[in-house]
């Protein structure tokens, strides 16, 4: 990639590097996040019925609505399915010894969902709670049973996480790589900050001004993230380089563009120079119209002379 160097020292290779990192780091904002939110489960043991029992809110995009983030459906009984229990089974060398087909075939394991409605402040928001039950003697301990099904309860926000990997939130920056002129580039790179602003200010929204978990957050929240992206950038603004390239004429890769350009400037002449023979030919037969008129006799030549101007 090349850089175009400024008096401060800010490079278009410089900038690429603070956005993508920006947007890496925002993807971990969002599964730490995510993770927050999920971590929070209720467990608990019935001793005279022998069971456990998980309750947990999904606050994920779309998903109290039917739909994983990508639009795809999401179903609440499919977290107790056996293909996503085998799932959950192999994720973790330390449940090998549960049996999927038992706890699925003989009723061991069952989900629910409980519907309660908020009339605080006189409004009616929906709020949504999973509970999962398990029988304990698919378990070899409290331990096990409190991790798998935790695991089973972890699997929208994975699911979540995996299919941000699919979605389309880079196309700026591998139009960025492919992009031949530099103003083109620093549109997108302000097209991509345009958007790390909007998803986190939708993480916001969706879940709160929560603190994120992880070691390398140290119990920052998103809106702290927030302020250190707009901060950052009005250190290195876009616009800086835009205003650089407008005032010296850059251009990237001046050999390949060169060639381009020229063509394209060719091909302008040409239709210039087709036009002007066309305006020439036309203002021709305008004349001999007039010309020829005899006594009496008018023409309009408003939408002629349209067409030739």
């Amino acid at each position: 990639m090349e850089d175009i160097k400024q008096d401060d020292g800010i490079t278009l290779g410089q900038l690429f590097k603070v956005i993508f990192g920006r947007w890496k780091l925002f993807l971990a904002v969002f599964i730490a996040t995510a993770l927050v939110v999920i971590m929070v489960i209720t467990f608990a043991y019935n001793k005279n019925k022998k069971v456990y029992t998980a309750s947990f809110d999904l606050t994920l995009t779309n998903v109290n609505e039917g739909k994983y983030i990508d639009g795809s459906t999401f179903d609440y009984r499919d977290l107790v399915t056996i293909d996503t229990l085998n799932d959950v089974k192999n994720s973790n060398e330390s449940f090998s010894n549960i049996s999927v087909e038992s706890l699925v075939d003989k009723g061991g394991i069952s989900i629910s969902k409980e519907e309660i409605l908020d009339t605080k402040d006189n409004t009616s928001a929906k709020n949504i709670k999973y509970s999962i039950t398990a029988q304990q003697k698919y378990f070899k301990s409290s331990t096990q049973a409190r991790e798998f099904i935790n695991a089973i309860a972890s699997v929208p926000v994975k699911r979540t996480i995996a299919m941000l990997d699919f979605m389309n939130y880079s196309s700026n920056i591998d139009a960025f790589n492919k992009a031949q002129l530099y103003d083109d580039q620093v549109k997108l790179l302000s097209a991509q900050y345009d958007l790390i602003l909007e998803n986190y200010e939708t993480l916001t929204k969706t879940y709160g001004d929560v603190k994120l978990h992880g070691e390398e957050f140290k119990n920052r929240t998103i809106s702290n993230e927030l302020t250190n992206v707009t901060v950052e950038f009005n250190n290195q603004p876009i616009s800086t380089l835009q205003i650089e390239i407008d005032n010296n004429g850059f251009v990237k890769n001046y050999e390949s563009n060169s060639i381009i350009l020229r063509n394209q400037l060719d091909d302008l002449y040409n239709t210039y120079s087709n036009n002007e023979k066309t305006i020439e030919k036309l203002q021709g037969i305008e004349e001999g119209l007039v010309s020829k008129g005899t006594n009496g006799q008018s023409y309009d030549f408003a939408s002629f002379n349209e067409t030739i101007t």
